[in-house]
């Protein structure tokens, strides 16, 4: 007999995960006055607004976008060097063409001068923005661009400025795919309203630039008068202020919390503290939607728009943007800065809190079983399917589902241990109902709320209800983490005695983590789950370390594959030796993986091989 053996080859693939730029978004509304026309709007347009913010146009009018200025420069004023340049374009569903054109004079970009035109099957019909009419300005700069730079650093000193931290240099940069990029300001001639935003038709020459601060948190635009080095204007686009305010938690104390201010003073549950917006708003129960409000930031509950189980999702949802930031990175769950909203009193005694795909949905629960489901596991819970949805994206049904679930679970139970580590418990749901000392579900011992902890074993859900099980199987990886975190011993439910410490909090999420965003897809099933918890260890610990034996024997535990070791192989393939019984001599070839870490293919090795012919 012949024994051909073929090596396994092991690949792994490295990853970094650089800091990320916070990006923020910002819109501008200028209102200039009516425009003094050269030419009768009513020669051109069937609407329009006095100051031409908004038009329609006549039928006879009706041109593409790309005349549509040529024939009505003289209505908007574009003469004399005034002039619209097109900017960008888009085509939305129903086949509209919205061309966006900025105003120019003498080839300066004026500051706000934006016009939107809405061309329907080739013809302008419509059109709005705000264009500044007659300018007339000097437009040759008596000041240098670097000049301007050392003027608006002293108009807006800081501690620290962005571009003096070189991780956010790098990133910067590698976002942008330009090594010359930087935080630093760049000055750039623009025509500026003194008034700006308002509309005074006084208009300068000035630079503008934008002024990165990370200590304090600040975004400044500032215009530095290109004649004379005077601030005309600036501003902080990190806004509103945010405020720190004293939340009564209904189930984690006295919190502190970021808050912004209204125009009228009030308090809002507005964050604008972490690069992005996190808000909390108020569903009414039939989802007439308001936000909540205090007069003194101290959120002490005392009447309904100051209620518990808002300041406990405005708690939760920053607190689960600070864990994953914190030990991921991540900013936010698109890893773009998306806003995270919160909607709390969803629905008539709800007993339940949902992810919709745009923002968290809280029930009240019905007084009776669950209080409001806003606890910090439930939150983080939430929003890790927001996570997965943008990493793994695995289906919400059968194991794939399963796993989505679990993966929700194990998040949200991190979050709370790293809060509120004084009241964590291994149950999901607890806190909303301790009052009748129950709990939704159990990761120590899933069999509690009978959900399984073995794969396909005890209480293994098989039937078409809650898409084959999600919520009930996903007590196999539920269990498998618990293991992974604090180890465990005893026997499973094949017989397979277990005896091993965990890794910890650190290292178990790290493993968890890079699992789901890295190697899970959207139809990954338990199996995958192994194979990928797997990799993820051997990439941050390396092959065969104790946190991959680790992983390994959870796994076991959970009746997913078994555990790592020496001298276990398997047979993986072997050749086809036809129907015939009239052999005289045979050769087979059969392929084998070393399940084990020590190296096996080595000069001299020999591995008997039984091999039965029928």
């Amino acid at each position: 007999m012949k024994l051909r053996l073929r090596p396994i080859f092991k690949s792994s693939l490295n990853f970094s995960y650089p800091a990320l730029l916070l990006t923020f978004c910002f819109l501008f509304v200028i209102n200039p006055g009516f425009a003094q026309q050269n030419a009768n709007p009513q020669d051109y347009f069937s609407k329009y607004q006095e100051d031409l913010s908004w038009v329609n146009t006549a039928e006879k009018s009706a041109v593409p976008a790309s005349q549509f200025f040529a024939k009505t420069h003289q209505v908007f004023g574009l003469e004399n060097g005034r002039s619209m340049k097109e900017a960008s374009h888009n085509v939305d569903k129903l086949g509209w063409v919205h061309h966006k054109f900025h105003q120019y004079y003498q080839d300066v970009r004026v500051e706000g001068g934006t016009f939107i035109l809405h061309e329907k099957n080739g013809k302008v019909i419509k059109a709005n923005g705000k264009i500044y009419p007659n300018i007339e300005t000097n437009t040759q700069a008596n000041i240098t661009a670097e000049k301007a730079i050392a003027l608006g650093l002293e108009y807006h000193p800081a501690e620290k400025y962005l571009w003096e931290n070189p991780e956010a240099e790098r990133v910067l940069k590698n976002s942008r795919h330009d090594q010359t990029a930087s935080y630093y300001p760049q000055a750039n001639l623009v025509i500026v309203d003194r008034a700006f935003p308002e509309f005074s038709n006084n208009m300068a020459l000035a630079y503008k630039m934008e002024i990165q601060c990370e200590q304090p948190l600040a975004r400044y635009f500032v215009y530095i008068d290109a004649e004379d080095g005077s601030l005309i204007h600036s501003y902080n686009n990190i806004h509103p202020t945010m405020i720190e305010g004293t939340a009564e938690t209904r189930y984690h104390g006295t919190q502190t919390i970021s808050t912004v201010q209204d125009e009228d003073g009030l308090f809002m549950l507005r964050d604008t503290s972490r690069g992005l917006l996190i808000e909390t708003l108020n569903a009414q129960d039939d989802y007439n939607i308001v936000p909540f409000f205090d007069d003194d930031n101290y959120w002490d509950n005392v009447n309904a728009e100051q209620d518990e189980a808002a300041t406990d999702a405005h708690y939760g949802a920053a607190s689960t943007f600070d864990f994953y930031k914190t030990h991921f990175n991540r900013n936010s769950f698109d890893d773009n800065g998306a806003t995270l909203t919160s909607l709390v009193h969803v629905g008539q005694d709800w007993n339940n809190a949902s992810w919709n795909g745009n923002v968290m949905s809280y029930g009240d629960g019905d007084g009776l079983f669950f209080n409001p489901l806003t606890a910090l596991d439930v939150c983080g819970h939430e929003l890790t399917h927001a996570v997965t949805e943008y990493t793994a994206g695995l289906i919400y049904a059968r194991e794939s589902g399963g796993l989505n679930e679990s993966f929700s679970d194990i998040f949200g139970k991190a979050i709370e241990f790293e809060f509120a580590e004084a009241t964590f418990d291994w149950n999901i749901g607890s806190k909303v109902m301790a009052e009748t000392g129950n709990f939704i579900r159990s990761m120590s011992d899933p069999n509690l709320r009978d959900d399984p902890k073995f794969y396909k074993g005890i209480d293994w859900h098989t039937d078409p209800s809650d898409n084959y099980g999600v919520h009930t199987n996903s007590g196999v990886q539920n269990y498998w983490f618990y293991l992974l975190v604090e180890g465990g011993q005893g026997v499973a439910e094949n017989g397979y005695v277990f005896d091993f410490q965990g890794l910890g909090w650190t290292k178990a999420i790290e493993i968890a983590y890079r699992n789901l965003s890295v190697y899970l897809v959207e139809s990954s099933n338990y199996e995958d789950a192994r194979a990928g918890s797997l990799q993820a260890a051997e990439d941050l610990y390396g092959y065969c370390s104790e946190e991959y034996l680790t992983v390994a024997k959870a796994w076991a535990t959970a009746g997913v594959g078994y555990e790592v070791m020496d001298g276990d192989y398997l047979m993986k393939a072997k050749n086809d030796l036809g129907e015939s019984c009239d052999i005289e001599e045979v050769i087979v070839t059969v392929r084998i993986s070393n399940l084990g870490c020590t190296e096996i293919l080595t000069a001299g090795t020999v591995i008997p091989v039984t091999y039965q012919l029928n």
